[in-house]
């Protein structure tokens, strides 16, 4: 099996400045647990795991 035949494509990226839980409802529409962050050049600065962010959320 090849990486290419369980990506998910085209890739749903978030920004920096997205609030969390905006993030978080993407991840559960999207059925992800993670999202790559991309600044305003689409570069990739980081991903955001949903745990992290649930963790956040109780806090």
């Amino acid at each position: 099996m090849l990486v290419r035949e369980r990506m998910t494509a085209p890739v749903i990226t978030i920004t920096p400045d997205h609030r969390f839980h905006d993030a978080l409802h993407t991840m559960q529409e999207k059925n992800l647990h993670h999202l790559p962050v991309v600044d305003a050049q689409g570069a990739l600065v980081g991903v955001v795991a949903e745990r992290d962010l649930l963790m956040a959320a109780v806090q």
